[in-house]
Formats: structure tokens, sequence, C-alpha cells
């Protein structure tokens, strides 16, 4: 060991102290490193995920030649980083579900480390296959942690033969086998000799070579020497590993830099990072991240995220929503944890709250729109009853008031696409306006309106706008949350569905010689003998949009089918008023033109009571 820590002193000298690409160093130097603890793992890192089969290909990609990749590493200097972040060690022996963390560093560090930002997986593939061991389950075995269900196995390659010809076009036989195999040396008839991988690092000299040729009976094995040489040239003597240093200690920086590079096969958010750091320090976190998010779905319909919880946490606990490392050091995740139960609690209801008012996972366009939500709930203590709450029993009740303000937020939100482009500024602004202004009796809509008058992220809806959504057609998105407005808030107890008032089949023409053509004539001249008239009807703009279209009650919709609207109206009871036109008004298929315009005269006046908009 005493070898190993002097030439680690000696390569730590020729480290540049810029943020810059360093000189080349040889694999068995980073293996040197990571024995002597001084590569390091952060706690952004997730866990070694590599299995068998690429070990072996990496090894052998060595040694035909292959690049490894530029690694990344991060000196650490800064002692307060030493002291609040966890650092862990390189895993060694790796088993299957019941070895996979890695050793946690002792805190406070004591002295400068490298932690690896990019790398991790093919450095610790390195690390396993020359000093450690890799427990795969067997297939046929049940789950147990011994040797028969997950043996230990060690990586070998093979002296004297290449791997025969194979699809993956791998040539070194880098073998991994179970350690109660004993595999070293010869095999019986002499064909094969199998050399440890660790072995490998011995081969500092050609000496070494020559030594370990005579010393393991292999003299009379030109190959073997051969390929003992190719392997000191390729793991000792080449300097295959390139890398960049960032010396910066601004954590941050570092989090922004592992979330575009790292290259570990699958795409990595910012909140995956968060995530793991937090999970560092409270390793029930991801659990428990995991039952919420699944009760969530099950109960509701909708997909949340770590993303949605933790920012959520921030929204609530902390005084900026970013993912900042130093918004979750070991102080915040404490709060964290003590704060979960609720928390959780709160995120559970309002998406509750969100279903039960007719939005899903779909028309709920922006997740990060549930954040404010999820404080607003959570700082008033609505939270305990916002998702059971029958909110439309008393229309005249302070939380009806409540919803309907949170119900013409959320839809004027999605109508002017303010959760669109960059919404860390935004959700920070929310979540000061609803810190500052939020009781059990007044959710701060008209506060966020004048907060965001005349910005990128305006909430105020305009005469022009309005006359938008009068055209706007049945397929449209938006459409939904129009007809929420005019809604209001829904009952709980109720699923609601877009449905056409007079229904859409009436008006699609059947294709020339279909049976139902003849049908579709007579219908449309009868209720139409005025071409002007029939013309208005056939118009999609008329039939297909806003004021052809309701929200209606799931189980009525289904009943309604292609009754038409008169003779629907009178079976369920329904007066002309019920669709906002004058109770003198005719229902009758023949009256289509005076409904429709009579309604969308009736939903502009009403859309400018709910919205209040300005002039255009």
């Amino acid at each position: 060991m005493m070898k190993w820590n002097q030439e680690a002193m000696s390569m730590a000298n020729e480290i540049q102290q810029d943020n810059d690409y360093q000189k080349p160093i040889s694999i068995r130097e980073a293996m040197i490193h990571i024995q002597n603890a001084e590569y390091v793992l952060p706690g952004i890192q997730r866990k070694f995920t590599w299995d068998i089969p690429r070990i072996e290909a990496l090894f052998d990609s060595i040694m035909q030649g292959y690049p490894i990749n530029t690694l990344m590493l991060w000196k650490i200097t800064d002692p307060d980083i030493k002291r609040n972040y966890p650092f862990f060690e390189f895993l060694r022996n790796y088993k299957e579900r019941f070895s996979t963390e890695n050793p946690p560093m002792t805190r406070p560090l004591l002295e400068d480390k490298y932690a690896v930002i990019d790398g991790q997986q093919r450095l610790t593939s390195l690390y396993i296959g020359f000093f450690g061991t890799y427990g795969a389950h067997v297939k046929s075995k049940r789950w147990a942690d011994n040797e028969t269900s997950t043996p230990k196995q060690q990586l070998y390659i093979d002296l004297l033969n290449d791997r025969p010809e194979n699809d993956d076009n791998l040539k070194y036989p880098f073998r991994f086998f179970k350690v109660s195999d004993n595999k070293d040396g010869f095999n019986e008839n002499k064909t094969e000799y199998w050399m440890p991988a660790g072995d490998i690092l011995t081969l500092i000299s050609t000496d070494d070579i020559f030594n370990y040729w005579e010393q393991h009976n292999l003299s009379g094995y030109k190959r073997a020497f051969q390929r003992l040489t190719d392997l000191r040239s390729q793991f000792i003597e080449k300097k295959l590993i390139t890398y960049y240093l960032q010396v910066e200690q601004d954590q941050n920086k570092v989090l922004d830099i592992f979330t575009r590079t790292n290259s570990g096969g699958i795409p990595l958010t910012k909140a995956d990072l968060i995530m793991a750091i937090t999970t560092s320090m409270w390793p029930d976190m991801r659990q428990k991240t995991k039952i919420l998010s699944d009760d969530v779905f099950k109960d509701t319909g909708f997909r949340i995220g770590n993303d949605i919880i933790l920012r959520s946490f921030l929204a609530s606990y902390a005084s900026d929503v970013r993912f900042r490392i130093n918004n979750f050091d070991s102080d915040k995740v404490k709060l964290l944890q003590n704060h979960w139960d609720k928390l959780s609690n709160a995120i559970g209801e309002t998406f509750r709250f969100l279903h039960n008012q007719g939005f899903d996972d779909v028309t709920f366009r922006a997740k990060n729109a549930a954040i404010p939500l999820i404080q607003y709930f959570l700082q008033t203590g609505l939270y305990k009853r916002c998702g059971s709450t029958l909110f439309a029993e008393d229309v005249h009740s302070t939380e009806h008031k409540v919803a309907d303000d949170i119900i013409l937020w959320l839809n004027a939100s999605f109508l002017c696409g303010v959760f669109g482009g960059q919404t860390n500024p935004l959700l920070n602004s929310l979540r000061t306006i609803i810190k500052e202004n939020s009781t059990t009796e007044h959710f701060p809509y008209e506060e966020i309106r004048t907060k965001f008058k005349n910005t990128r992220k305006d909430i105020t809806i305009t005469e022009e706008n309005i006359e938008d959504f009068l055209g706007l057609e049945y397929e449209d998105a938006n459409v939904w949350y129009v007809l929420s407005l005019l809604q209001g808030v829904h009952n709980p107890a109720v699923q609601y569905h877009k449905d056409h008032l007079y229904p859409k089949n009436i008006f699609i023409r059947p294709q020339e010689g279909s049976d139902k053509l003849l049908r579709f004539e007579e219908t449309m001249q009868s209720a139409f003998p005025n071409p002007e008239d029939r013309a208005f009807a056939e118009d999609r703009k008329n039939w297909n949009t806003l004021p052809n279209l309701q929200l209606l009650e799931g189980s009525q919709n289904e009943s309604k089918g292609d009754t038409p609207l008169a003779e629907w109206a009178k079976r369920t009871g329904k007066s002309a008023v019920s669709f906002y036109v004058p109770a003198n008004t005719n229902l009758d298929l023949a009256n289509f033109k005076p409904f429709i315009e009579a309604r969308r005269d009736a939903i502009r006046l009403k859309l400018l009571a709910i919205l209040k908009p300005e002039a255009s």
C-alpha cells in the first residue's frame, strides 16, 4: 500500500488547478486513486447499474483500443461542502438486490477529494473487475443472499485464447466465474489459462511480465507472454483516461454540469439528482415518494414525479423553488423528513381536488400549476378536506368562493399558457403571493392577476380573447377550460364529458350511396327549407364550436347519445334557461340558427362577467 500512496502523491502534484482538461492518466493510476479514497462519489450519483456482460465488454473494448470517453471530476476543497454534503466510496463487492449501496464517507471530509461527476459506471466496473466481486442472481433460484442464489463472481482473462466468433464482436475472453470455482490457472487439459483480472495491475514493468510468465508455468506459451504484454500496455502503460477537472466550489454549477454531461445511458433531470442527494441523507425518501406517486395515480389517474414532490416541499418550506443543492442540505432534508406526513397528505389531497374538479392527466396540462395549490392548501390547513369537500353543496359558502377562484385561476392560466417556458421565476413569485395573501376564506386570484399584469405571465383575458374562445371547436384542448369556466365548481360525485347539444351526427353528410343519405336529406330539408339556414346548420363552425357544446354528466352523456336536443331536454326536465338562452327559446332543430346565435351572445356575456376582461 505504501508504494500505491507514493504513486498517488506523485500524480497529485501533476494535476492542474484550473477548470480544464488534465493530463491523461492510465487505468492503473485511476484505480490507485479509488483504492486510496481520493476519488469519491457525490450524493447526486445514481446506484451502480451495469451487468456482467457490460463489464466484460468494457474490458474487451479497452483491449481493442476503443476510447473510454472523457471523465469529469470535481475537486472538493470547500469546508462547508465537506461538512454538509454526503460523499461515498466506490462499490467494490456488488450483489444484486443485497449489496448495491455505496459505503458512505465519514463527514466532514478531512482532506480534499475528487468527486466523480461523470464516469461512475465505468470506473466502478473497472474497480469491481480488478479488485472485487459481482453477485448476479441465478434466474432459476429464489432470491436469497447466499452462494446458491447470488454467488460471488470474479473477473478473469484467458491468456491462451480469443473469444469464439460472436455477434457483439468481442475478442478478448474476459469472463466472470464463481469464486468457489477456484478458476485460477490452467484448465484440466491445459488449453486455457485463467488469470484473475486483478493480477494485470501487478505487471508494472517488463520484468514483471517475464516473472509472471515463468512463475505461473507459462514459459512454453508464447501467446500468453504476448497477451500479458498487451494487457500491461492497455491497462498500465498507456494513458487512456482523459478527464476534465472542475475546481470551482459552486455546487449548483456542478449540478447543472452533471445534468448535461452524465453519460450513464438514462437521461437524468435535476429532480433525479436532487432526489439522489436527499436519499443519501434520508434513505426512506425514495420509497416514500414511490408510494405517494402510486397512491395518487391509483386514486386520481394523475402521474406525478420527483419534480412535483420536491418543488412542493420547496414552495411550502423554503424561500426558493429552484433545484439548488443548498436547498437540500442536511438541515433541509431533516425538515423534509419531519414534515413528510403533512406534505404527502397535502399533495395527495390536492390532486384529488383537481380530479374532483374535472381535470385529468391530459387536461391538467402543466403539473407545475399544482405546486402553488399544494402550498395554499398546506398553508391554510384546507388540505385536510379539499379532496373530499362537496364545494357545490352551498354556492354561497366561503369555501365555494375559494374553489371558484382556484378554478378561475387554473383555467385562465392554461388558456394564457403561463406555465410554458421557464417556470422558476413564476413559481417563486406565486409562492410569495400565496404566502402573504392566503386565508381559509381567500385564494389570491386577484393578487396574482395584478402581479403579472402586462407581463409574459399575464392571465388577463381580453374581449378579443373571448371572441376567439367562441370559435373554439370540439377537438381544441382549450375548449375544456372555457367550458369549465362556464360550469364553475364541479360536484366531486359527478364525472363530466364534453357534449354536443345538437348531436353532431345530424349535421354530418353521409357518403354518396349510403342508406343514411336519403334520411339525412329528408331531415335537413324538413328542418331547413331556407337554403341560408341549412348552410348555417351544415357549417361545422356553428355545430362543432363552443355555442353548441356543454359539459354534461358522464351518465347523462351516454344516455343522451344522438337524441335531438328538444326531446332530451323534455325527458330530463331541462329548460332553455339551462343552456343560457331565453326561457321561450324553441329547442327544435328547425330553430338551430336562432338558438346558436342566442347562446353565443349569452356565453359571451357570461364569460365577460366571470373574467372581467379589458377592452382589446
